[in-house]
């Protein structure tokens, strides 16, 4: 049974450009020159940081506008495509506020630009915290041996594998969220607090969420996120040309709106008729991106490039929705 697709328009200030190269890996955004960049060093033993999460947040209220982390020499860097001029708070690792601070309100201003890129340099200790929960199916039985993938938000690259398992047995252990629970299928990993993440069983195409939101932040004292895992759902559609003739080999990519992009997201090639089908998690809205074999890209719905317009796409379970022709014109 084909069930009427969930339409909404689409009010995040998103580029075409970043979305095709997050989630295809596609080069031309312009990142610019370096705004804000330093090292990170170990309090106790002066050696460099590697993958420690930076955040920036905007002055004004406590948002957080960039992301970053650093790299094997303890080095961060923000560019101008990320970061625009203006002024700004810093945060190292989970909790490390510049110049001392104890939380956003406390924390000194740092001002940047091109002309002038401002140099954060500092030494800490990184903390970790517990991400962990349940992959239960829809019927509310959890479920034992399923790997979960954590990955990074910005990049999609994995960052550990965690199985869940039977914790039912013993006594609660402080620090260990599944000890003790009484029930099973519960897993568990320590990550750099922080950064932001987003969680994956394996067994079936299932994201972990919170809020609605793909992009997990995992704050100091940990956080929940449970996996359930869902019956197979789709979309489907055609790829044509501005005469409305099929384009054979576009690839096509179920895009979560809700927080671009997760990794690894549902993609198939149009085929020679120029259809597709994407299968995809019941009750998330999804935009659906096209990138022609010339690198030509929109998103269904999209008009004049303005993502604003864009068509989001809802799917109930064991069920599909038609995206329609998606139109790839060659500037």
């Amino acid at each position: 049974m084909i069930q009427r697709a969930m339409q909404r328009r689409v009010g995040r200030t998103v580029g075409l450009c970043l979305i095709a190269a997050t989630v295809l890996g596609l080069s031309g955004c312009d990142v610019g020159p370096v705004v804000l960049e330093g090292t990170l060093t170990h309090t106790d033993t002066g050696e460099p940081l590697a993958d420690v999460p930076v955040r920036v947040y905007s002055s004004t209220d406590e948002t957080v506008v960039a992301r970053g982390r650093t790299g094997d020499d303890g080095v961060y860097r923000f560019q101008e495509g990320s970061l625009a001029a203006g002024t700004y708070r810093v945060v190292f690792s989970g909790d490390h506020w510049w110049e001392s601070g104890t939380s956003w309100a406390t924390a000194t201003d740092v001002t940047v630009s091109a002309a002038q890129p401002a140099q954060l340099d500092t030494a800490l200790v990184p903390t970790t915290a517990t991400l962990w929960g349940d992959t239960i199916l829809h019927d509310g039985s959890p479920l034992d041996n399923v790997p979960v993938d954590i990955l990074r938000a910005d990049t999609g690259e994995l960052v550990a594998t965690a199985v869940s398992s039977d914790w039912s047995l013993g006594d609660p252990v402080p620090g260990i969220p599944c000890s003790g629970r009484g029930s099973n299928g519960c897993y568990q990993v320590d990550l750099p607090a922080g950064d932001a993440y987003t969680v994956r069983a394996q067994l079936r195409p299932s994201w972990g969420t919170v809020g609605g939101s793909f992009e997990i932040e995992l704050p100091l004292g940990g956080r929940h996120v449970d996996l359930n895992l869902p019956h197979d759902s789709g979309i489907f559609g055609r790829v044509v040309d501005g005469a409305g003739a099929p384009i054979e080999g576009a690839r096509v990519v179920a895009v979560p709106s809700s927080s671009p992009v997760p990794p690894q997201p549902q993609e198939h090639t149009s085929r020679a008729d120029g259809t597709f089908a994407l299968l995809v998690e019941p009750h998330t809205l999804y935009w659906v991106l096209a990138v022609g074999p010339d690198g030509t890209s929109t998103i269904a719905g999209m008009v004049n490039g303005d993502i604003s317009t864009a068509t989001q796409f809802s799917v109930e379970i064991l069920s599909a929705v038609n995206a329609g022709d998606i139109v790839l014109s060659s500037p």
